[in-house]
Formats: structure tokens, sequence, C-alpha cells
């Protein structure tokens, strides 16, 4: 989600951002600019900038998500898959998912490997 297009959309300044979410304006400028990235951004400050524009934090977050590359994201998600589902039940949910499968037919045999390397460890 682009913040910019999202300020035009709900007619609302960069000032007028910074004032309701409470986010320095030297903050809010430098995201909308590009000179700051917002998948840098803390927790707390995309919780402010979603609250705000009435949004998830997901949406904030979701371009920078979806142009991340498969692999890169289910190797961040699995950590916190594994904490939710427990360990057995993660590994079956992967292997009845066919993740490793897809990873492999997309990237090759490394990064399959590496996937089924960390659950057998």
């Amino acid at each position: 989600m682009d913040l910019n297009l999202v300020l035009k959309e709900k007619n609302i300044s960069k000032y007028k951002l910074s004032k309701i979410s409470g986010i320095p304006f030297t903050t809010v400028s430098e995201i909308t600019t590009g000179k700051s990235k917002i998948k840098n951004c803390t927790g707390e400050t995309l919780y402010k900038l979603a609250k705000a524009l009435n949004v998830t934090m997901e949406d904030l977050l979701s371009e920078c998500m979806e142009n991340r590359p498969e692999f890169e994201w289910f190797k961040s998600e699995a950590c916190h898959r594994v904490k939710r589902e427990g360990d057995l039940d993660f590994i079956i949910n992967v292997l009845e998912s066919c993740e490793i499968r897809k990873l492999y037919e997309k990237n090759g045999i490394p990064k399959a490997f590496i996937c089924l390397q960390w659950w057998i460890i």
C-alpha cells in the first residue's frame, strides 16, 4: 500500500497524519518521499500510522512484502509458525501443503533442502 496514495484518498496531509498519529512530521515526510522505507519502521510507528489511517499494519506493509522473494518470506515466517503451531504440527502442515515441493520447483534443490534441514535439526 502506497502511503501517499492513502493520504490522497483520505484527503489527509502529511502534517495532519503526523498530528493524529503522534509520529514526528520528519518521519512521515521521509517515509512518503522514499528517504525512509516503511518496512524499516518500528512496530509502534506502523501501529500508530495504521490506526490513524484506519488501515491494518499488514496493509501498510503489503507492497514491500509482495515484492519479497517467496523463499525469503517462507524462511522468515517459519520461526513464527513453529511457535504458533508447535514443532510437529508445523512439519505436518508444511508437508501436507507441499510448500517444500513448490520451493523446489521454483528455486531448485538448495533452498528446498535448506528448509528440510531446518526442521530436521
